[in-house]
């Protein structure tokens, strides 16, 4: 009985090793078949030949279905599918798959970026963008990334009218060193400020986005802005040397001119208003004069 059993025993071992080798030999000839799918798709995207860049990366899904380049060619598909054919539904299939089956692949930042955009831009659920922003800010993220992602989120809230929040998210990103990108988002946040009634904070932020930005358009829109919230707050002398400072910087472009008409009619307006005064208090005084005189005369007649 002995024997037989040990021969019994030791056959399916020696068939499992072989089965075993055999298995990892046909599967690194798939991950390298399929490498070679990957890079043969990503000279046909170069070339613009999307549809068989589509197929091949297609092809990569069935050969190494739970592979990282599976993951990979997913988000490729994902990409052709929502940037050259705006299939909006095959992209998002695409993207939620990398996300749900394929933790760790490398590709998840890029996937979870896409698909929050795509919520939010095609799909106007920015609610479902906003979580995806939310659970990517938990993270670690690199300054750029982290900047975007801010950006990203307060114009969802903005959107959505939670200005509080979109308020927040804008600090959060301009708490960031400067960068060119930030200048819409000073813009906004000093809007939201102007709105709010934090006229002063409003102004602060524009003059920093002034000395900050090399952008000529966005300076001289945010000097048109604090020269018009000067005068909206009273501060006439101040938005006088704003744009006085304004008109050297940027010459008298048109936004500038209709603002120095603006300081001009108001000029007119406070001197005739003064003018006025001094005659009235004037007349007082003569009346006053008028009257005395009276008095005099009544109290010498009385004499």
């Amino acid at each position: 009985m002995n024997p037989t059993i040990t021969i019994m025993t030791a056959a399916p071992l020696r068939i499992g090793g072989i089965a075993v080798a055999a298995l990892l030999a046909l599967t690194a000839g798939c991950v390298d078949s399929s490498s070679r799918l990957l890079d043969e798709a990503g000279r046909a995207m170069a070339t613009d030949q999307f549809d068989r860049a589509a197929h091949l990366y297609q092809e990569v899904t069935i050969a190494t279905p739970e592979s990282s380049l599976a993951a990979r060619a997913h988000f490729e598909l994902a990409q052709i599918y929502y940037l050259r054919r705006r299939n909006v539904s095959a992209a998002r299939a695409s993207l939620v798959k990398v996300l749900k089956d394929f933790g760790g692949s490398g590709v998840e930042l890029p996937a979870t970026l896409m698909l929050a955009r795509l919520y939010s831009e095609d799909l106007r659920e920015p609610s479902s963008a906003i979580g995806l922003y939310r659970t990517l800010l938990e993270g670690e993220l690199d300054e750029d990334i982290r900047r975007e992602t801010l950006l990203h989120l307060a114009e969802c809230y903005f959107r959505q009218g939670e200005l509080e929040q979109a308020a927040d998210a804008y600090r959060l990103a301009l708490a960031l060193p400067y960068h060119p990108d930030n200048d819409g988002a000073f813009m906004r946040l000093a809007n939201l400020e102007r709105l709010s009634g934090s006229a002063e904070e409003s102004i602060r932020l524009l003059r920093r986005l002034l000395l900050l930005s090399a952008n000529r358009e966005h300076r001289l829109e945010a000097a048109v802005l604090e020269i018009e919230q000067l005068i909206e707050i009273g501060r006439m002398p101040d938005a006088g040397r704003r744009l006085r400072e304004g008109i050297t910087d940027f010459a008298r472009t048109a936004e500038l001119a209709a603002l120095e008409a603006r300081l001009e009619r108001m000029r007119d307006t406070h001197s005739a208003f003064d003018g006025a005064g001094s005659g009235i208090r004037g007349r007082e005084e003569e009346q006053k004069a008028i009257g005395w005189s009276a008095v005099r005369r009544r109290q010498t007649a009385g004499r």
